[in-house]
């Protein structure tokens, strides 16, 4: 598991610009919406979630959410979406497949209406495979607001971190219009991330180290990565030098830095057997950068590394 506490003081001119507030409001939801996720915890996996349908709760207009994981043969609901566009807020009411049950309570799953320095307690709705309808996150806060190139243009991006650790430790990255594009929300335990997004079939989102497979519209594909336990990077944050440590050192590995937006912006080695490698990333712009660590199967990784 690669969880990392992550502070994204991201650069405008490179990675993230400082969002315009005066940018009109980007819904969510729409008659379908499809997210690709893949989750990494003792092996990885990725799952399909979509929105199917329309149901009314309590006099309230809900979208279906199924997903794939919680029943590979027969996909099966697992929660209701509800927006409120004015209030630029995405509500959410879970559902057990075991049981049949469904939370009468309504919960605020996202809010965009916050800026920077608001605080909002968050209950965590396990959205891929239902637990506890009372499960909390506890308290996360807006540490920064910023904007993201998306397929289909600029989207407003809010990083939140857990003030307390009632639930879980990890920090977040909510994009307006696709929801969570990293950190817990996504799935509880491991570590996750947002493959690609489509809205109405249209691909609007897609994170730089999903496959293609992942993120065809058509296919429910096996993202390649192999156990990410074997590696960790420090310091992280870092400043001046980075640590790549490998646990198999038997292993060949290729491995680069590359920005959010998929470019490569510093090669580490090549086709390499090692235990320990360090890198300089003192002339690094601050912001977020992954380390994409291959190996000889084609089979590839991720690292979170935030430059200060």
């Amino acid at each position: 598991m690669f969880c990392s506490k992550i502070k994204a003081f991201l650069f405008c001119s490179l990675l993230f610009c400082q969002f315009a507030k005066a940018q009109a409001y980007n819904p969510m939801l729409s008659d379908s919406n499809t997210w690709y996720i893949t989750t990494c915890f003792e092996g990885c996996w990725t799952d399909v979630v979509w929105t199917s349908g329309d149901t009314t709760l309590g006099g309230l207009q809900y979208k279906i959410v199924r997903s794939k994981r919680c029943n590979s043969t027969s996909p099966c609901i697992i929660a209701f979406f509800r927006e409120d566009t004015l209030q630029k807020k995405v509500y959410v009411r879970k559902y057990s497949q075991d049981v049949g049950f469904k939370d009468t309570t309504e919960f605020v799953y996202y809010d965009f209406s916050l800026v920077q320095g608001d605080s909002i307690y968050l209950f965590d709705p396990q959205i891929l495979y239902p637990r506890d309808v009372r499960d909390t996150l506890g308290w996360y806060r807006v540490d920064t607001v910023y904007s993201i190139s998306t397929l289909v243009g600029i989207r407003k991006l809010l990083f939140l971190y857990p003030v307390n650790f009632i639930g879980c430790c990890e920090n977040m990255n909510w994009v307006e219009s696709i929801g969570a594009i990293d950190g817990p929300y996504l799935y509880g335990g491991g570590d996750s991330w947002l493959n690609c997004f489509f809205r109405n079939e249209v691909h609007e989102y897609s994170s730089w180290y999903g496959e293609d497979t992942v993120c065809d519209f058509t296919n429910v594909g096996i993202n390649e990565v192999f156990p990410s336990q074997n590696f960790s990077v420090f310091p992280n944050p870092t400043n001046n030098f980075t640590t790549l440590l490998v646990k198999d050192k038997e292993t060949m590995l290729t491995a680069s830095l590359f920005d959010v937006a998929g470019r490569e912006v510093l090669p580490l080695f090549t086709n390499k057997r090692l235990s320990t490698f360090n890198f300089p990333t003192e002339g690094l712009p601050p912001g977020l950068y992954f380390v994409k660590i291959t190996n000889e199967a084609g089979r590839a990784i991720p690292l979170k590394l935030v430059k200060q």
